[in-house]
């Protein structure tokens, strides 16, 4: 009989020599391709084959692996990539949390032994401060862990972290501890000025009526916040803050699919079959891709990428695109959080001023004297608390103005934001 020139299999089968290092696992067990250098191996299996793509495929950009390997197993991405955020992340957070931890418990352990109801209104307000600077320091410690623990493997994880539930309770403390201490600066403010413009009054005791008033400003004031903050993950407002869906059981969909692209898709399918789409909201449209696949191994499922899941590090959506339907409500809170640092500077700046103008009349006396050093304490204090609020929130308004117009893509310093310049206060 005339020999065949085969290749022997490791598991007994026999392939021509031309099927040898082909890109196709042609023995069944692989070892055709195990000794070439041309290929990469897929992670994922078809039919409990190896999947191969050439060399020439591997990290050009477009993703040839079904299970997106090719690109993810040369992306160096972390969650926090630079050295120094990542140890600004832990040094602050625990700063935060420690130094705001001490004013809590202070403040807690002295609010029962207040006599007037200005004390009683000074003491809730710097404990409802502290407490959002305390979540600001527990958003960057729980980051910095959550950074630790992915290591170098978050490239391949990193769409599990952005549709997570952990993603977006990170993004809910960092919204909530930010805009409590923002708009308890705000209150305080407001009563400072109000009162030292009624001059040398004596300040009324605490009464039942005092705790009403404090108390809807505890309660206006965590709800707000909270509001805001919670609002976004609401599946009613699903359309608004909805950025993508992510399908981690389909091989061919592991991406994070926005809705321009499903638009696309389900047109050019659904056009073949000759059924009319009547919208293209999130609930239509998860309708009609399940309509595209069969309903074996009950159907397919899917995750929200919901707002804080825009970036790894989950923070408000603040850079927003004139076209993005979120613009509105980014935008709303940057504005309100503006008007809050203008009654902030506006009220310190008139708390200055009058200090300024009495301690000038007086005598040059002793007394004279400590009212001028006690004023000049509050004064640098003042310039304090106007500084660090225009450096807290002022660059981000201006940062995404300029991202907005289309000036700057200001997507890739989150990072840099979140962990630098929004813990400024706490």
């Amino acid at each position: 009989f005339e020999m065949v020139n085969v290749f022997t299999c490791a598991n007994g089968n026999c392939v021509p020599y031309s099927q040898v290092c082909n890109l196709v696992d042609d023995c069944g067990d692989g070892t055709d391709e195990d000794s070439c250098n041309n290929h990469f191996v897929c992670n994922y299996q078809s039919s409990f084959k190896n999947s191969y793509i050439p060399l020439s495929s591997l990290c050009d950009g477009k993703y040839d692996c079904l299970d997106l390997s090719d690109e993810l197993s040369c992306c160096k991405r972390q969650l926090i990539n630079d050295v120094t955020l990542k140890i600004s992340s832990w040094f602050i957070g625990a700063l935060s949390i420690f130094l705001n931890g001490i004013i809590l418990v202070r403040s807690l352990y002295t609010i029962k032994s207040v006599k007037t109801f200005s004390a009683l209104t000074d003491r809730v307000l710097i404990t409802l401060i502290s407490f959002g600077d305390w979540l600001v320091g527990i958003y960057l410690f729980c980051l910095a862990s959550i950074d630790v623990y992915f290591g170098k493997n978050f490239c391949l994880r990193q769409y599990d972290w952005l549709v997570s539930t952990q993603c977006s309770i990170l993004g809910v403390v960092s919204t909530v501890g930010s805009q409590i201490s923002l708009f308890s600066m705000t209150v305080l403010s407001i009563t400072r000025i109000v009162r030292i413009s009624q001059g040398l009054s004596v300040p009324g005791p605490v009464n039942k009526k005092c705790y009403v008033l404090v108390a809807s400003i505890i309660f206006v004031t965590l709800g707000t916040s909270i509001a805001l903050a919670v609002i976004p993950l609401e599946s009613y407002f699903e359309d608004i803050f909805v950025n993508a869906l992510y399908y981690p059981d389909i091989k061919f969909l592991r991406a994070l699919i926005t809705k321009n692209s499903f638009k696309q898709a389900l047109t050019s399918y659904y056009e073949k079959t000759r059924l009319p789409i009547s919208s293209f909201s999130w609930s239509s449209i998860k309708s009609l891709i399940r309509g595209m696949f069969t309903n074996d191994y009950e159907g397919i499922s899917y995750k929200v990428v919901g707002f804080y899941g825009n970036d790894p590090v989950c923070l408000f959506k603040f850079f927003v695109a004139p076209d993005e339907p979120q613009t509105s409500y980014s935008w709303f809170l940057l504005g309100f959080n503006f008007v809050c640092f203008g009654i902030i500077s506006i009220s310190y700046a008139a708390v200055f001023i009058i200090t300024s103008t009495s301690s000038s009349s007086l005598s040059q006396g002793a007394t004279g004297s400590l009212v001028r050093s006690r004023n000049s304490r509050l004064q640098r204090k003042i310039s304090i608390i106007i500084l660090t609020d225009f450096l807290c929130w002022v660059p981000f308004i201006i940062v995404s103005f300029l991202h907005t117009m289309g000036t700057v893509d200001a997507s890739p310093w989150y990072a840099l934001l979140s962990i630098l310049i929004l813990p400024i206060n706490s």
